[in-house]
């Protein structure tokens, strides 16, 4: 499994053609209360519509910004720190 501290990142090629749905599944091990797990956007240059999925306070986030609207989505409960999660969305 890979591990990443600080500043380390993992590139995927770009999804094309998403218009209604996308389903996303994730495993992952937190080792703090913040960090971001994943980031898609519209534009390399960050313009344009996003979306991002973050261990926030503890929490599981999801935000995304279709034609300027966000829509944050915040789990109801609490990650437990060095241990496996498993997420759907």
């Amino acid at each position: 499994m890979p591990s990443f501290a600080g500043r380390s990142y993992l590139e995927l090629s770009r999804v094309h053609h998403v218009n209604k749905e996308l389903t996303i599944e994730l495993e992952f091990r937190t080792l703090n209360n913040d960090g971001l797990l994943l980031y898609a956007g519209q534009n390399e240059n960050g313009q344009g519509d996003f979306m991002s999925l973050s261990v926030k306070d503890g929490h599981v986030e999801f935000r995304y910004v279709v034609v300027l609207l966000m829509r944050p989505e915040k789990s109801t409960y609490t990650l437990c720190r060095k241990s496996m999660k498993k997420i759907s969305k």
